[in-house]
C-alpha cells in the first residue's frame, strides 16, 4: 500500500473492519484506517471520516487528517487503552479519567449519536500520557433517537465492579428518562 506523502508506511493492528497502518504524513505520524478485505461491511471507512470529522469540532476522537474511499487518516494517538493503563492508576486519576469518558458519552449522547462500542470500551479508548481520553473507532456510529453511550458506559463500570450494581441500575433508568449526567457523574466519585 502507498499513499502519497506518507512515509514509514507500516502494519499497525487489524480488527474485524479495519486495518491500521501508521506512518508520517507532513512531519506528523498518523494512523491509516483500511477495509479489512475480509469484512463484509459496507462504507464502515467512510462513515469513520464522517463521524470522526463531525466529533473532532467537539473535541472527541482523534484529530481527522483526510480520507477518500480507501482509507481514513488521522493523527496517532500515543497512549495505552484504558484497560492496561487502569491497574497502575491511583483512584483520584481513575475518577479524572472516567468522567471525562462520560463527559463525552454525554456528549455523544446529546448528538443523537450511538457509537455501539461503549459497552466495552477497553479497544476503544486511548488515555494519552497527559491522562486525556480519547475515543477511537467510530466506524459503526450512527445517528438514533435512542443513543446508549452513557448507559453503556456505566454497564461496564458495573461489570468491572467499579461502580455498585444497584445504584447503577438506579441512576441509568434515571439517565434514560432526563438525560441528566450529574448523578452519574456524583456516582463515579
Amino acid at each position: 500500500m502507498k499513499i502519497n506523502q506518507v512515509k514509514n508506511l507500516k502494519y499497525f493492528s487489524k480488527g474485524k473492519r479495519g486495518i491500521i497502518y501508521t506512518g508520517i504524513y507532513k512531519k506528523i505520524k498518523v494512523a491509516i484506517k483500511t477495509k479489512n478485505p475480509n469484512s463484509t461491511a459496507i462504507d464502515k471507512i467512510k462513515n469513520e471520516a464522517k463521524y470522526m470529522q463531525l466529533l473532532n469540532k467537539k473535541k472527541i476522537g482523534p484529530k481527522f487528517i483526510k480520507s477518500t474511499n480507501k482509507y481514513v487518516m488521522y493523527k496517532f494517538v500515543e497512549g495505552e487503552f484504558i484497560d492496561e493503563l487502569f491497574l497502575t492508576l491511583t483512584k483520584s486519576k481513575k475518577i479524572q479519567i472516567l468522567k471525562d469518558v462520560m463527559i463525552q458519552c454525554h456528549i455523544l449522547d446529546k448528538l443523537g449519536i450511538d457509537k455501539e462500542e461503549m459497552h466495552h470500551p477497553h479497544k476503544h479508548i486511548i488515555i494519552t500520557k497527559t491522562l486525556k481520553p480519547v475515543l477511537i473507532d467510530f466506524e459503526r456510529s450512527h445517528h438514533t433517537l435512542k443513543p446508549k453511550n452513557v448507559t453503556q458506559f456505566v454497564e461496564y463500570l458495573r461489570r468491572i465492579k467499579f461502580l455498585p450494581k444497584k445504584l447503577t441500575i438506579k441512576t441509568s433508568k434515571q439517565y434514560k428518562k432526563d438525560h441528566n449526567i450529574k448523578p452519574i457523574l456524583q456516582m463515579i466519585k
